[in-house]
Order: C-alpha cells, then structure tokens, then sequence
C-alpha cells in the first residue's frame, strides 16, 4: 500500500493536469489554474522538508566534527544569517524585499549585494577557468566535427572581438603560424605546413582587403549565430522537449518509480 497509494495519486494528478490542459472550458479550465496553485504549495512544503534536511545533514558533521566540517558550519551560518536578515527586513518595513534595506547592515538586500552578489562573481571567475579548459579540449580539430566547431569559434570570435577585425584576425594568423611551427618541430609536417600555410593565407588576405574583412566579418558571426546556432539549439530543445514527455508519460502510467524508493 506504500507504493501503490502514491502510484494512484501520481496517475489522477497527472491524468487530471493533462486533461484540464487540452479542454479549456469550464469547469476544467479554472481547475488548471487551480492546481498550478496546489503544485505551487506543494513545493514550499518540499522547500521546508529539503531545509530540515539540509539543517540535519549539516548540523550533524558539525556537530561530529567531520571531514570539512568547517564548510558545514559556514553553510549553516549562512542559512540563519540570511533567515535572520530577511525577518529583521520584514518587521521593519513590512516585507522583506524591502529596497531601503539595501544601504543598512544586516538587510536582506544589503546581506544579497556584499556577500550574495560577491560570491556569484567569484564563482563566474572560477568558471571561467574551467570554460577555457573544455573549450580547448572542444576545439582541437582532430575530427571533422571539431574542425567545424573550431572554424565556426573562431568566426564568431572575430567578429565579436572588440579590439576589431583586422587586429583580431592578424592576432589568429599569428597564432596558426606559430602552432604549425610547432607541429613542424613534433614531426608533423603535413599538418604543420597546412596551419602555417592558413596562418600566412589569412593574414595576407586581411592585408590586401582591409575594407572586405571589415564589412564580411560581422556578417558571418551573425548568420553564425542566426542560422546554424539557431538550428541546433532548436534541435536540442525538441529532443529535450521529446525526453520529457516520455519520462512524465513513463511517471504517470507507474513504470518509473525511483521517485517512491531508490530500490
């Protein structure tokens, strides 16, 4: 009865929202509304059962003196913290989203702006590390699909570069003649010559028709952007779209069950 209770209701909840969905008229079509409002309840009791989870886990490596307890307890400070600046807001002003609490100490905005907003730009910085490396495992042209991949950034680079085309692309030719260079002395000449010979072609062609590769280079980033980038993001959308129809259908005829017991 423990599995098959939440089975049932999983079913009728889903067999209802689908079906108040695709008949709008009354009076399903307010009941859509209606339990839009429920799964909007059920989700803060969700948030407070995840919070009582959190508090637990941590309070208990605190409490144990674990490994990195330390983050344990920074992670629980800074839960409270926040909580106690938010109701501090609130009976101040009324409502905790209150924008004068921006310039006092301890507001919940003034805590969002010098502690929260700090570290997002902290961890964007540290991403960006990590966004460099993989682009450089990405665009090394050792398959056909790479070399487009490679291609294509660095169309789109130099067209979005703000020190300008004719820099940008020079920057590039130089680069390509010193990786051949460097291919050439790892015994490598087919693919070395072949980068030094686009490394001189392209800087040769930028010399010669400045005004050209000033005027094509935006062009081509943005029908980059437009068409081909476009294209598969759409793809990637329908498939995501596609997986998650299957997996609710899946959820609400009880073939998948994970969410009842990891078992």
């Amino acid at each position: 009865m423990k599995r098959t209770l939440p089975l049932i209701i999983t079913f009728l909840a889903g067999v209802f929202v689908v079906v108040t969905f695709f008949i709008p008229r009354e009076p399903f079509g307010s009941l859509e509304q209606r339990m839009l409002v429920w799964a909007s309840i059920l989700g803060g009791f969700t948030l407070l059962l995840g919070i009582d989870s959190l508090i637990k886990h941590h309070g208990r490596k605190v409490a144990r003196m674990e490994k990195d307890w330390f983050y344990s307890l920074v992670t629980l400070l800074g839960l409270f913290g926040t909580l106690a600046a938010g109701i501090v807001t609130w009976v101040k002003y009324g409502t905790p989203l209150e924008l004068a609490s921006l310039n006092e100490v301890g507001g919940f905005f003034w805590v969002y702006k010098w502690v929260m907003v700090p570290l997002q730009g902290t961890m964007f910085a540290l991403l960006a590390f990590f966004i460099a490396s993989a682009a450089y495992r990405a665009f090394r042209a050792r398959t056909f699909d790479a070399t487009l991949l490679l291609v294509a950034a660095i169309l789109v680079m130099i067209g979005r570069l703000s020190m300008g085309v004719i820099p940008a692309t020079l920057v590039l030719a130089i680069l390509l003649v010193a990786a051949g260079i460097h291919r050439l002395l790892i015994r490598k000449p087919v693919f070395g010559a072949v980068l030094a010979a686009l490394g001189v072609g392209l800087g040769a062609l930028v010399l010669a028709f400045p005004q050209d590769a000033v005027r094509l280079a935006p062009q081509v980033q943005e029908w980059l952007m437009s068409v081909p980038q476009t294209a598969a993001r759409r793809g990637i959308l329908i498939g995501v779209t596609l997986g998650t129809i299957a997996m609710s259908i899946r959820i609400i005829l009880g073939i998948e069950r994970t969410y009842i017991s990891s078992t």
